[in-house]
């Protein structure tokens, strides 16, 4: 907020601003109590609702900020529709919260290592089998000595079971909320995906905590980094980190390319991996709410995008996204903004999932597709034991 509050105070020096801080995150504290208790406290204008927006806009905590746009003729046509699609379709089709940036990934691709081998190169609208499919097409597995692979994933293999499954639109509970359903042909299609990648050496995961956790280990721990992976999915911000480890003489920078990030096949257009950053909105009890707004469109308006923008060197996306590189040392960055947020709605799922759940289903997951992996146990008996035991855990939390 210090980054928009001094430069908002230079050009409207007559509206003073004063910042409450939110409540830090404790154990045993009810985070969005304790932050609405602070909102019920002070004469707050202008929040900052990342966290408890879905809540704030239903129960009629915020400003509709429709009105305002239309009367100021407030430009959000330039703004990433995606952004403004996800916002509006939280707020059950009114605009409840603008946003200055956002987060999704790409499939960035090692040109060098591809060239190498003759593999053609990925393409957009691709899903997780087609990645898969051109990993299988390097011949890695063959190097006793193995320092190359298909695919260097940020996550291990049961949190990426959970990403390809959310990609894939699955929920491992019904929406009733009464059965777990990761033994239907569905999940299984991706547990037998995901441990044959493994099994195949197309794919490794950074070891936790291996190396200590100063960046110069961070970066020396990811394979697509040091050159030894042809791909990876990840974030716009693996971008600055390649930026700053060539700066610090740590690496030199893959040859690389990016593609939009794996979607499913029933909407390869859409992605679920966006994530909306500093959701500004106006508190309904507010007495300034023209004030207010003036603040808002400040952070969402074209002089701080032009402030944010340009450098190439941020780990977010401007949602005015006239104003984001549209090259990083000449590449093309245009992936990330390709596919719009996913139009599936969660939230009956969300609503019927028991408090505790999803940690215990990870929990199982972890342990169970280890054991497979190490080989005590074969794909169906892991898929089994994963069904009985997040049954049983369900049941219990009912």
């Amino acid at each position: 907020m210090n980054f928009y509050g001094s430069r908002f105070r230079q050009m409207y020096p007559n509206i003073s601003i004063e910042v409450v801080e939110e409540p830090r995150p404790q154990s045993g504290i009810d985070l969005k109590k304790e932050t609405e208790t602070i909102l019920a406290a002070n004469p707050v204008d202008v929040v900052f609702a990342d966290n408890f927006f879905d809540d704030w806009a239903k129960s009629g905590m915020l400003v509709n900020l429709d009105p305002l746009i239309r009367r100021d003729s407030f430009d959000i046509q330039n703004l990433y529709a995606g952004v403004v699609g996800h916002i509006r379709q939280r707020g059950a089709g009114a605009l409840y919260a603008l946003a200055p940036q956002f987060s999704t990934q790409a499939l960035f691709y090692n040109k060098d290592i591809f060239d190498q081998y003759g593999v053609p190169y990925p393409k957009d609208l691709m899903n997780w089998d087609d990645v898969l499919r051109l990993a299988e097409r390097f011949p890695f597995k063959k190097d006793q000595d193995q320092r190359n692979y298909a695919l260097y994933n940020p996550l291990n293999p049961s949190a990426w079971i959970q990403d390809i499954a959310k990609t894939n639109r699955l929920s491992a509970i019904a929406e009733d909320g009464t059965k777990v359903v990761v033994n239907s042909p569905a999940w299984k299609g991706i547990f037998q995906t995901v441990i044959h990648a493994y099994q195949e050496k197309q794919v490794i995961h950074p070891e936790q905590n291996a190396g200590g956790s100063t960046f110069e280990s961070i970066v020396k721990r990811n394979h697509f980094l040091m050159g030894t992976a042809a791909m990876t999915v990840d974030r716009y911000y693996l971008l600055s980190n390649m930026t700053n480890a060539e700066r610090q003489n740590i690496i030199k920078p893959p040859n690389w390319q990016a593609v939009t990030a794996p979607s499913s096949l029933s909407a390869p257009n859409e992605t679920e991996t966006v994530s909306v950053h500093e959701m500004f909105a106006i508190h309904a009890k507010s007495k300034q709410i023209d004030a207010a707004w003036e603040l808002v469109k400040f952070i969402n308006g074209e002089s701080t995008a032009k402030t944010l923008g340009g450098g190439g060197n941020s780990s977010l996306l401007l949602t005015r996204v006239e104003y984001n590189p549209k090259e990083v040392n000449g590449r093309s960055v245009e992936a990330f903004y390709k596919l719009q947020p996913s139009t599936k709605d969660w939230t009956a799922v969300y609503k019927s999932t028991p408090v505790g759940f999803s940690g215990r289903f990870y929990g199982i997951l972890h342990n169970e597709i280890e054991a497979v992996l190490d080989g005590r146990k074969s794909v169906e008996e892991g898929i089994t034991a994963i069904q009985e035991q997040s049954q049983r855990a369900l049941d219990a939390l009912k």
